[in-house]
């Protein structure tokens, strides 16, 4: 099992929308949901659903949205990893590439969008960049 289950997902992403593949597969975990459940909200994802392989496992079914046969999702970088974590106050949060991709922040208030943390006043670790 990876350690580090968020860079787990986002290469899987990566991975399977340079070969075009209409879903991902990962290992289930609380971080890893919360993380689809926003990529899911903000439109980069067509849906995603838990599924167990056994009775002890569960998956993280993930299907992926294409436009004109073009990934959404051009780009996705981990930013906070596990031997360095980036924090952020709700001041110092910037639009990622001006507002044309978002920033998943980890905060007291769940995982959100960069624009959102913004209009709560909340910062968090910053997990990832997407556009």
């Amino acid at each position: 099992m990876n350690r580090d289950s968020v860079a787990s997902l986002l290469t899987n992403i990566r991975n399977a929308q340079a070969t075009k593949k209409v879903q991902v597969v990962v290992p289930f975990s609380e971080a890893v949901c919360s993380i689809v459940r926003v990529l899911k909200r903000e439109g980069y994802i067509k849906t995603f659903f838990v599924c167990s392989s056994s009775k002890r496992y569960l998956k993280l079914n993930i299907l992926l949205k294409y436009m004109d046969e073009k990934p959404v999702i051009s780009c996705i970088n981990q930013i906070s990893k596990p031997g360095l974590r980036i924090y952020n106050k709700h001041t110092n949060i910037k639009p990622h590439l001006n507002g044309l991709g978002i920033t998943i922040l980890a905060t007291s208030k769940g995982t959100i969008t960069d624009k959102l943390a913004k209009k709560l006043n909340v910062g968090g670790e910053v997990i990832c960049h997407i556009s």
